[in-house]
């Protein structure tokens, strides 16, 4: 049974679902035995879904077959002499509650068999997996792992009838996972990419490594405003302590981070950015690093623009030899910049207070290819400018 909330992209999910079966092609960094497919697309129209299946690429070869549209009232029993006939690999109803000779009783732990045990039986005859589209409850939205089970609609009838249940979750900042429980091989609820233009989904990591990758992120940009100890650092940097934790570990452990002290009284634990780690980010899902541009192209040259001091190709081959005068190079090519932004403080982020004149030096950097160079270049400025 695949089920979630309503618009949390079943429907997405399941025709990518189909398509790699269809194909034999990995899904979600899993191997798929390939075999023919039956998807019922009862609930979504037509054209949608003609349209979504030809950016997955389906053409008159793929092994797939589909139904659109209603249903009779026998629909149960046609299904079954279709699938008896064809044996397709992968049977796939959206949703399996449009499929019914009567009313659907789903909080009566009796009348569950009525429209669910065919199915169980038809999948167990025939050897076709069947996938269910369906719908969680209310109250179990943001449920996973064992308790995903109990936030299906209805009775625990409904969770008690089918083998392995794929819990669909949208998150309040759009993204979406998913998570299965089961008779077979349970996955901790990892978070998906979506393609629009193939309508294609990738496994990202789980919720916790892409959460890591986030606040390995968070603390380096923390950490290069200056060293901090561990309970300065909790404070700035937003996230469970647990994680965040986890996360400053992995930065030490990859030697991006330097820590002191001993986490006793008056000798706490401090952190500090490695100083040959400039240039260095994460990717927010892998503990990868990703390297910068070149140093020498991480300079534009020339700057030549009234009131700024030119940095040449010699100038540059120098600098790189000199931090300081680097630094001092770059502030003095940058103080026209400086003069026209607005300094106030502006919450950029929630809990996150910075100068804005920081923060915007850091878009104009990083647009411009200057991530190396913009907190020795910042730090200059605020010292000349006496910015906040």
């Amino acid at each position: 049974m695949l089920s979630s909330p309503p618009k949390a992209g079943k429907s997405t999910f399941a025709r990518a679902m189909t398509m790699a079966v269809a194909n034999g092609t990995p899904f979600l960094g899993k191997d798929v035995q390939q075999g023919s497919v039956l998807l019922m697309a009862i609930e979504e129209h037509e054209r949608n879904v003609r349209m979504a299946y030809r950016k997955l690429g389906m053409t008159e070869d793929t092994p797939l077959r589909i139904h659109f549209g209603r249903v009779s009232p026998n629909a149960a029993t046609e299904l079954s002499n279709i699938v008896t006939e064809l044996r397709p690999a992968l049977v796939v109803i959206d949703t399996i509650g449009r499929i019914r000779s009567g009313p659907l009783e789903v909080n009566d732990y009796v009348s569950t068999g009525g429209w669910l045990e065919p199915m169980l039986y038809l999948a167990h005859e025939t050897d076709a997996c069947l996938c269910l589209l369906y719908h969680d409850n209310k109250a179990g939205r943001d449920a996973v792992g064992y308790d995903a089970i109990f936030s299906v609609l209805g009775s625990v009838g409904v969770s008690a009838v089918i083998d392995q249940l794929i819990a669909l979750r949208r998150k309040k900042d759009g993204s979406r996972t998913f998570s299965t429980i089961g008779r077979y091989v349970d996955i901790p609820e990892t978070v998906m990419g979506f393609d629009a233009e193939t309508e294609t989904l990738t496994a990202l990591g789980t919720a916790e490594e892409v959460t890591v990758g986030h606040l390995k992120v968070d603390i380096l940009a923390t950490l290069k405003a200056g060293d901090l100890n561990r309970d300065e650092l909790l404070k700035q940097v937003s996230g469970k302590h647990q994680v965040l934790l986890k996360a400053l570990q992995q930065l030490c452990d990859d030697g991006k981070v330097d820590k002191t002290g001993s986490g006793k009284r008056g000798d706490p634990y401090s952190y500090a950015l490695v100083e040959n780690n400039l240039g260095i980010e994460y990717s927010p899902v892998t503990r990868d690093s990703e390297p910068q541009h070149s140093f020498r192209s991480a300079v534009p040259t020339p700057i030549g623009e009234e009131g700024m001091e030119t940095i040449g190709g010699d100038e540059v081959s120098a600098v790189m030899e000199d931090t300081k005068r680097l630094r001092d190079l770059c502030a003095n090519a940058c103080l026209t910049l400086a003069e026209s932004q607005d300094w106030q403080t502006v919450e950029f982020k929630a809990g996150h207070w910075v100068g804005a004149g920081q923060h915007g030096w850091r878009i104009f950097c990083r647009t411009a290819n200057l991530t190396v160079l913009r907190d020795q270049i910042f730090s200059a400025l605020k010292e000349r400018q006496r910015l906040d």
